[in-house]
Formats: structure tokens, sequence, C-alpha cells
């Protein structure tokens, strides 16, 4: 999966497929907002590794808020899939 934040900033922390997949697992888990989800992400860490590298940890709540509010991240791994779309929509609600 492309990255289109490489092409913005030299440096990227956090690769986007470890913060896609700790969000997704995190709301499946029961997750509510940004703070659930890290809080998610620090308790399960040992359990994510075992998908993606995390090799920097897992983000803030601030960092993985991002690619869901930046319109040339997340949004065109949306485009023609409802599916994906729908989980999109519900991931942002569940931050208001």
């Amino acid at each position: 999966m492309e990255d289109p934040r490489c092409n913005l900033r030299n440096q990227v922390r956090h690769r986007l497929e470890d913060i896609l997949f700790l969000v997704i697992s995190a709301v499946i888990s029961g997750a509510n907002d940004w703070d659930e989800i890290a809080d998610f992400g620090e308790e399960k860490l040992d359990w994510l590794r075992t998908f993606f590298p995390f090799e920097n940890g897992t983000p803030c709540d601030t960092t993985l808020s991002r690619p869901w509010l930046d319109d040339t991240c997340v949004a065109p791994l949306c485009n023609g899939c409802k599916a994906h779309h729908h989980l999109c929509e519900a991931v942002a609600e569940s931050t208001y």
C-alpha cells in the first residue's frame, strides 16, 4: 500500500498499515475515540506486533487521527468500496 504521507514529509514514524490495522482492531474491540484507540495500542502492542512491526511503538491519539482527516491519505483507499467507505465514516464519526 502506497503511503501518500511519504510524499509530503521526509519523516514518517508510523507506517500507514500499522495505523490502519491499529484503528480497525481497536474499533472492532469497542474503542470509541482516539484516546481509547491509543490506549488499546499500548495495551495490545505485543499482539499487534504479531501482524505488523510497529517499529516505533504505537502512535499517540493525535497521530492516529491524522490519516483519517487527510483527504489524500485514507479517503482514496475508500473510493469504489462501500464497505471500506462505511468503515472510514464510522471511525471518523467515533471521534466527534
